[in-house]
């Protein structure tokens, strides 16, 4: 990410097949701003998966599962959205 100078993401989605664990951790370990994350962990180790979830609620993301689907959405993207569709 580095190396394209890529320093903000607005929604990454991820269908890796087995592979969602390391792609969503290292993309956390870039400290890199993401609005959102869409991943599964049907291949998951439950270790693995509790730990990632873990790391983006420290990280400030919301959780939402969908069957074996995770959508965490960053608490900046929730109030910037959330006070936008509040009417005056």
């Amino acid at each position: 990410m580095e190396l394209h100078g890529l320093e903000e993401i607005d929604i990454l989605a991820i269908d890796t097949e087995g592979l969602d664990y390391e792609i969503v951790s290292g993309v956390l370990d870039e400290k890199l701003r993401i609005g959102a994350v869409l991943f599964e962990f049907i291949n998951m180790r439950l270790s693995d998966f509790n730990e990632l979830i873990s790391r983006l609620e420290a990280s400030g993301f919301v959780i939402a599962r969908s069957g074996y689907d995770i959508l965490a959405v960053h608490r900046e993207v929730l109030k910037r959205y959330l006070t936008n569709l509040l009417p005056n």
